[in-house]
């Protein structure tokens, strides 16, 4: 074949591609689509819809899209809820004609078409109406409901669910948003309560602060939780719409109220809350600009601040916990100084030194974040000696790495028998009411604080344990990520097993310090004929360290114990040695 045939076939080829791209494909898609439309009850596009009618049980309800926001025009003038009214058109979009039923009926009486439940007609952008279908009653099935055009005779079947979803009351398309600010654009507040009115105001740092009637700082928790409340809260009824008494809905002078300042974008909107309805729990409410009465659920209003300090923030203490780096605590008879090393460790430094519990130390940082006023007073010259801060049972000093000064915090005892505590920092001149079981919580001992922790270790760092008891050794070893048994038998373990039983001696701790050195003959321990030893090994058979358990501790509900490099005796729990395995089937 010679090159003009083979250019000539190419150039057939290449007509016929465009041939079946620009005619036989567009064709068979308009074929396809015109097979799909003939089965549908109504042709339309949702998007283009910019008016639709619904006559429910010979009551209109009339919708209209005016720049991408539905709203209802009849029987009331509000907006209505895109997303429902989005659903009611894709579900007509979506509507199948199941198949006719009779082409030319005698009368419409037996399908309820002559009085129609449901009339809907559309209007698409630039177009005339749609005709209009009419849905009448359910067939014997109870699966379809009759349907005809308005001006076809035709009566055909369509799903039942279509009616089911259409058949609502104006309240189901209505927009039942209570506020349509969004809560970061609202940047001033005013709420009233007990008859008085509180300017809030958002500052830099994202804190709301009280203006008015006094200066403070707001419980910025309660103040957002409102809000949000509010804004993801649905208005459950609308109850009049031009009310010709307010009175009757406690409106006329609310006891509750939130004006919304948020910028210039954006006008000022008071929200106006009466009484509770008759009842029940609910709230009539209005807004200022607005004549409709509707129902607030009391949900939405469980953050409402009903006294000037549910208003306020109740935090003593405010501080960044991983930004401390040493902690002061007096007591009337001891001092306890801790200190957090360049290691990010901490250390009791006074009255001992000694290795700090970790958990101990931010559960106390956690205790002091977590204290929350019952109550304010305002400072004076004489508060002080009037609260008893001056003879103070507990004070404590924080020193942060960006602060020049410790936060303090001082805590003294006052009146009926001693129960009432108050407290100031140095932070601000309000002096605190607590709750009595702060002390509980504040009061530490070098004892509570130091790290009981017998033998410290990084679990990684682990690769053999052998345990050593009267009747039995088991020596265990970690290779290539897998623990097995070496002794008594060679076997595979549980690898979860084997690290829970490295759990328990990590966690060991002990409940008090015997001896601070053994002076005497090991035998009075135990320690000559241990009850139990464990040994840990690292890499390359590197010991780290062994736990000697003796005998039991004479009068007291404890096992001596020590560990090999120490001379420290302490009294741990026997409940330990029940937790150990006691054969090598317990790791297995």
């Amino acid at each position: 074949m010679n090159l003009k045939k083979l250019g000539a076939l190419a150039v057939i080829l290449i007509l016929l591609g465009l041939y079946f791209y620009y005619y036989e494909i567009p064709v068979e898609q308009e074929r396809k689509e015109a097979k799909e439309n003939a089965k549908k009850a109504i042709v339309f596009k949702p998007g283009d819809v910019e008016e639709l009618r619904l006559k429910i049980e010979g009551k209109t309800i009339l919708f209209s899209k005016d720049k991408g926001q539905w709203m209802i025009k009849e029987p009331i003038v509000a907006k209505g809820e895109n997303e429902t009214i989005g659903k009611a058109l894709n579900s007509l979009a979506k509507a199948e004609i199941e198949r006719t039923v009779n082409e030319n009926p005698a009368g419409l009486v037996d399908y309820g078409l002559d009085k129609p439940s449901i009339e809907i007609t559309i209007k698409e952008k630039n177009k005339p109406p749609l005709e209009t279908i009419l849905l009448g009653n359910k067939n014997p099935t109870d699966y379809y409901v009759y349907m005809k055009r308005k001006k076809s005779k035709a009566v055909m079947l369509t799903s039942f669910g279509l009616k089911e979803q259409l058949n609502q009351e104006t309240y189901y398309y209505r927009d039942k948003t209570v506020i349509d600010l969004k809560v970061e654009d609202i940047k001033n507040l005013g709420l009233k309560y007990e008859d008085k009115k509180a300017d809030l105001r958002l500052d830099d740092k994202k804190d709301w602060q009280i203006i008015k009637p006094i200066k403070a700082k707001a419980d910025g928790g309660s103040i957002r939780r409102l809000l949000y409340g509010l804004k993801n809260s649905r208005i459950k009824g609308f109850v009049e719409e031009t009310p010709k008494d307010l009175k009757r809905y406690g409106l006329d002078s609310p006891k509750m109220g939130i004006i919304f300042l948020a910028d210039q974008n954006h006008p000022t909107k008071s929200l106006l809350i009466g009484e509770r309805v008759k009842g029940e729990k609910d709230f009539y409410a209005k807004w200022e600009d607005a004549k409709n009465v509707f129902l607030l659920p009391e949900s939405s209003l469980k953050d409402y601040p009903k006294t000037e300090f549910d208003l306020r923030d109740k935090t003593v203490l405010n501080f960044e916990k991983e930004k401390i780096f040493r902690v002061e605590l007096k007591y009337p008879h001891e001092q306890i100084v801790l200190e957090n090393n360049a290691k990010n460790q901490w250390n009791i430094t006074k009255p001992i030194r000694a290795k700090a519990d970790e958990f101990e130390v931010s559960d106390l940082l956690w205790a002091l974040l977590d204290i929350r006023a019952k109550g304010f007073i305002k400072d004076g010259p004489e508060a002080y000696q009037t609260y008893n801060l001056n003879k103070t049972i507990i004070k404590i000093n924080l020193w942060d790495k960006g602060e020049k000064k410790p936060f303090q915090l001082v805590i003294a005892r006052k009146g009926d028998g001693g129960k009432n505590l108050f407290a100031k920092t140095n932070i601000t001149e309000t002096i605190y009411q607590l709750p009595p079981d702060v002390l509980k919580v504040l009061t530490k001992t070098p004892f509570s604080l130091r790290d009981k922790t017998l033998l410290t270790f990084k679990n990684e760092d682990v690769e053999k344990i052998q345990l050593n008891s009267p009747d039995k050794t088991f020596i265990l070893k970690l290779g290539k990520g897998d623990w097995e048994a070496i002794k008594p038998v060679k076997t595979t373990l549980d690898k979860a097993k084997a690290i829970s039983f490295l759990w328990d001696i990590k966690l060991l701790k002990f409940k008090e310090i015997i001896s601070e050195g053994m002076k005497e003959d090991p035998s009075i321990y135990g320690f000559n004929k241990p009850k139990t030893e464990i040994t840990l090994w690292g890499n390359k058979e590197n010991k780290i360290g062994s736990i000697i358990i003796g005998k039991k501790v004479q009068n007291k509900d404890m096992l001596y114990a020590k560990v090999d490099f120490a001379p420290t005796i302490y009294g741990i729990d026997p409940q330990f040695l029940e937790k150990l395995p006691h054969d090598i089937s317990d790791l297995k």
